[in-house]
């Protein structure tokens, strides 16, 4: 059996990688349908017949570049929950962690929504896809702990801490999505604002608050 050195192991890495990037240059400019495997290869500087040494077809192409991208995203989300701060300074680290990723990576991620829900990205088929990654899962993981450990030191009241982190979520990827399908979103630090005010403040006044129902 012959073993791949560590300096081979880099090239085609690196060779991988490069392909996953002409992908995303290509299809955001021709869409899913009319971006060809030859055009890709092109792009990329390379023969047709070598990426498909590194990929069975254009959906296996998309599916592990998204994958790419989500595990750098996984990986800077751990250290946002694990950074310094009170429990307000982390949670608006790791907002705005996420609406960095989605700025950095948007064409990425039109490209699989219109993959996975051609006929729109549903919230509903957007949480069945994601709980079927395993970084979605650590990283839910994650934020069951951090909040669980925010109510412990009195940071923020006591409740389900499973059941606010489903609420946070799916809260957080509507107002992602809506980002996503706009041409001229607000600063990512308007909506962490915006964000953080709702998760700690709520929405009812002051007065409202305090009113028992009739």
């Amino acid at each position: 059996m012959v073993k791949t050195s560590a300096k081979e192991k880099i090239v085609e890495e690196f060779r991988s990688e490069s392909i996953q990037d002409a992908a995303i240059r290509v299809i955001a400019r021709k869409g899913i349908a009319g971006a060809s495997m030859s055009e890709i290869a092109e792009e990329a500087g390379i023969s047709k017949g070598t990426i498909y040494l590194y990929f069975e077809n254009q959906r296996d192409l998309i599916e592990k570049t998204v994958d790419r991208a989500f595990a750098s995203l996984h990986v800077s989300l751990g250290e946002a929950f694990e950074s310094e701060g009170t429990f307000l300074e982390r949670l608006r680290t790791v907002l705005r962690v996420k609406f960095g990723f989605l700025a950095a990576h948007a064409d990425l991620l039109r490209i699989y929504a219109e993959m996975q829900f051609p006929e729109g990205p549903s919230t509903a088929s957007v949480r069945c896809d994601r709980g079927n990654r395993p970084h979605f899962k650590e990283h839910q993981e994650r934020l069951v702990a951090f909040l669980t450990a925010a109510m412990e030191a009195g940071e923020i009241r006591p409740m389900n801490s499973r059941r606010l982190a489903v609420f946070l979520q799916d809260g957080l990827m509507g107002v992602l999505l809506a980002r996503l399908g706009e041409s001229d979103p607000p600063a990512i630090d308007d909506d962490v604002t915006w964000l953080d005010g709702v998760i700690l403040n709520g929405i009812a006044t002051r007065g409202a608050a305090g009113k028992k129902r009739s």
